[in-house]
């Protein structure tokens, strides 16, 4: 008996109910379809797995060492620009 003058209604349990049973029933997918579905996920799952080992490994490469930096390496070169030498001669002026 249930009763009504309760606020809470105490159920009993009767039976296990198989999930996978119930949505097979509502998604009305019989057993052949349920087959097919199976065997095109395999064979999705074994492309997939192929073209996961097609994929060259990656080679991990060191830590890098970081140098203190100096100067500004932004420097110009130096160049310099080479001009003829000029020799001028001085005459001695004789006196008259």
């Amino acid at each position: 008996k249930v009763s009504f003058l309760n606020k809470y209604f105490i159920f009993k349990k009767v039976r296990d109910v198989n999930a996978e049973e119930v949505e097979k029933i509502q998604l009305n997918i019989s057993s052949e379809a349920e087959e097919e579905v199976s065997k095109t996920n395999k064979a999705l799952a074994e492309v997939v797995s192929k073209a996961q080992s097609d994929k060259p490994k990656v080679k991990k490469l060191g830590k890098m060492k970081l140098k203190k930096a100096t100067k500004a390496t932004t420097k110009k070169p130096k160049m310099r620009i080479k001009r003829p030498k000029i020799k001028i001669k001085t005459v001695p002026k004789d006196e008259d």
